[in-house]
């Protein structure tokens, strides 16, 4: 183990009282077997308070202690992520920044065994139903992108005044490997790698309490549906339209879409699921849910009867559920490629333009690796444009108006329809106009790199140019530009 100078340790026994400490009357001390026990002080008792000796203990990794909230209030909330998926944290960075949190507010630890816990602390404690909203909200937005996953199983809220939380920095004494059991703070921009120092959380700001409880406050409301009886669910089961969308649509082409639309059921057994691809394929091309509706209705009246058996007037009823469910859910059309091409003079080439603007041009030029046309054109909405770049819609609009005023995009925008849903605006249409004659690297090559999601932008980027910039290169792309750009009258950022 490494050694720990006095005066830093007193520094972050302190940071840890000013982040954690809520109550000191009760805690957990993990045991050589992973086993926690639950220590409780009153005046009868041997048991001691937790003191400050507890945490130079734990940081000393000679024993491992976690804490709990007060019975109201707590100073901070953590994710506490019950799987190694980076692909759940980096998730859940994206729903927190989409909601105005920023990530220089975020901070996340290695369990030091099965997971990860994803922390925001506060400048001053709040009252635990306000963690509770804001858990609540954040699960519920996480939940559509991981349809095989019950989220709030394995990603749960903490702390609690009954569940305690392991502090970080300290063992896990569950884990026997010396390599991966110190519950180190991690760095998500550079693949989760361990941040193996102790003044890393001498580093961390609080979020400002106003601005949390503001934030929260802001959130919207949540609608809570009622289980349906088992009975009831057995009843209706013949007639619930499939509603696992992502699964269904998962292996269809635009074509295949087409096809459905043109030609209509060609075998049986079909029908609903051909209904609720094709309210996803009709949402897609700017319908709204009630021409979906009719153009579902229409398209289903023209069907061989010899491929169904359903009544028309059931199938007109599960039309209404599809359609409902569909927008209700806010179901995209996903045809995207998941794996992709990135080659190391189009890393050059994105260096060349404005840094400020660089963020949202990766972004566009992922996407349209995953989405183009064979024109170059490609849909993007501003909530994936912001979940790729990590900061707000707002700024996602400002960033687009920039560039398209630059040039260095073409964007064809819808127009805003008003009907009987009211007022829609469909996606944009974007096109790169990037300067592909710009570079000459005789050094060039291409990677091929995995993508399923706007929020795997950064990383993939990230990846991509450490990979083809290799040797520390990507640290001096500014001098590799200059010494391939072709026109020398052209600046760069």
């Amino acid at each position: 183990m490494e050694e720990i100078l006095i005066d830093e340790l007193e520094l972050v026994i302190k940071k840890m009282n000013n982040l954690f400490i809520t109550v000191r009357n009760k805690y957990v001390i993990q045991k050589d077997d992973g086993s926690y026990t639950w220590l409780e002080y009153n005046k009868t008792n041997n048991v001691s308070k937790f003191t400050d000796y507890m945490l130079e203990y734990h940081l000393n990794r000679k024993m491992a202690y976690g804490i709990f909230s007060g019975p109201e209030i707590t100073k901070f909330i953590s994710f506490d992520v019950d799987m190694v998926s980076k692909e759940l944290v980096l998730s859940l960075y994206s729903e927190l920044n989409q909601v105005g949190i920023s990530s220089k507010y975020i901070h996340t630890s290695w369990s030091g065994s099965k997971g990860y816990h994803v922390d925001i602390y506060f400048s001053k404690a709040i009252h635990l139903s306000n963690i509770k909203r804001l858990y609540d909200y954040i699960i519920s937005q996480m939940q559509p992108n991981f349809p095989k996953i019950d989220i709030e199983k394995k990603i749960e809220l903490r702390p609690s005044p009954k569940k305690g939380l392991k502090l970080p920095l300290g063992l896990n004494r569950k884990n026997s490997d010396p390599n991966s059991n110190v519950c180190w703070y991690v760095d998500v921009n550079n693949n989760f790698m361990p941040i193996k120092k102790l003044d890393y959380i001498l580093q961390i700001d609080p979020i400002n309490k106003e601005e949390i409880i503001k934030i929260i406050n802001n959130l919207p409301a949540l609608t809570i549906k009622k289980p349906m009886s088992p009975s009831r669910h057995r009843d209706n089961k013949s007639s619930q339209p499939n509603d696992n969308y992502g699964k269904l649509i998962s292996n269809v082409t635009l074509k295949s879409l087409e096809l459905l639309d043109e030609n209509g059921l060609t075998q049986p057994g079909t029908r609903n699921a051909s209904l609720c691809k094709l309210a996803i394929y009709y949402k897609s091309q700017g319908a709204s849910k009630n021409q979906c509706k009719q153009k579902l209705i229409i398209w289903m009246n023209s069907q061989d009867k010899k491929y169904y058996k359903t009544p028309l007037d059931t199938c007109y009823k599960e039309i209404e559920r599809i359609a409902e469910g569909v927008y209700k859910k806010n179901i995209h059309l996903k045809l995207g490629k998941t794996e992709i091409e990135i080659s190391r003079n189009e890393i050059l080439t994105l260096h060349f333009y404005d840094k400020f603007l660089r963020k949202t041009l990766n972004a566009l030029f992922i996407h349209s690796k995953r989405y183009g046309d064979k024109n170059g054109e490609f849909i993007m909405t501003y909530d994936q444009l912001a979940k790729a770049a990590k900061y707000t819609v707002k700024s996602a609009t400002t960033h687009i108006k920039s560039l398209e005023e630059l040039k260095i995009i073409e964007v064809t925008r819808s127009p805003v329809y008003v009907d009987e849903d009211g007022p829609r605006n469909p996606p944009n249409k974007y096109k790169l106009n990037l300067d592909v004659e710009l570079i000459n690297d005789e050094r060039n090559k291409t990677i091929r790199k995995t993508v399923k999601d706007p929020s795997e932008y950064g990383s993939v980027m990230v990846k991509a140019t450490v990979e083809l910039f290799p040797n520390q290169e990507w640290a001096i792309m500014g001098e590799i530009l200059e010494s391939v750009i072709i026109d020398k009258k052209r600046s760069f950022s």
